[in-house]
């Protein structure tokens, strides 16, 4: 029952959660983009409204930006656990680029880089925190 431009449910009292515009303009300004594509305004309210969500979606279907909004208007941190470096790195190097602190740790770091990365995940600069299985123990 879509009721707005940003297709999602409505709340009890009928208006937008206050989140709602300021996840509009990120959209916008941050990602440049208009509009959320299929599913993913769902998967955004769920986790905006703190339910336990898991988004089983095709490749190219924007996975990642049903996690990327949240973290930026929500109090805390994201990890990701992903087994796919490459994909992990292009992503943590992107989000760097338009100034979200991102990092990556992996198997192919080397020893200076993991130490840098620890140090932004231990003093909590580092907002959106990609693992590998193996480096989320």
């Amino acid at each position: 029952m879509p009721t707005s431009k940003f297709n999602s449910r409505s709340t009890r009292a009928g208006t937008l959660p206050a989140w709602r515009l300021p996840l509009q303009r990120l959209l916008k300004d941050t990602f440049g983009l208009r509009r959320l594509r299929e599913g993913q305004a769902e998967v955004i309210d769920r986790v905006m409204e703190g339910h336990d969500t898991v988004a089983v979606m095709p490749t190219g279907a924007g996975k990642s930006l049903c996690f990327q909004l949240p973290t930026m208007l929500l109090a805390g941190r994201t990890v990701v656990v992903s087994p796919l470096i490459s994909l992990m790195k292009d992503k943590c190097d992107k989000l760097s680029a338009i100034g979200i602190p991102a990092v990556c740790l992996h198997s192919a770091l080397d020893a200076e880089s993991a130490r840098h990365h620890e140090a932004s995940v231990m003093a909590g600069s580092a907002k959106l925190i990609f693992l590998t299985p193996e480096r989320l123990t």
